[in-house]
C-alpha cells in the first residue's frame, strides 16, 4: 500500500531522535492516516469496477 512498513518504521525512529518528536510524531500519524484512507478509496473503486 505504501513503500514497505520498514520505511515507515525508518521515519519513526527518525522523528524520536528528533526533540520536538511528540508534536512530529501526530502530524506523520495523521499524514499515515490520510495516505491510508485515499489508499482505501482507491481500493474500493477497483472493487466496485470488478462488481460491473
Amino acid at each position: 500500500l505504501f513503500d514497505g512498513s520498514e520505511n515507515v518504521f525508518r521515519e519513526l525512529k527518525k522523528l524520536t531522535m528528533q526533540g520536538n518528536c511528540v508534536q512530529q510524531l501526530l502530524i506523520f500519524i495523521r499524514e499515515l492516516l490520510q495516505r491510508i484512507s485515499k489508499e482505501q478509496d482507491r481500493i474500493h473503486e477497483i472493487i466496485d469496477s470488478l462488481r460491473k
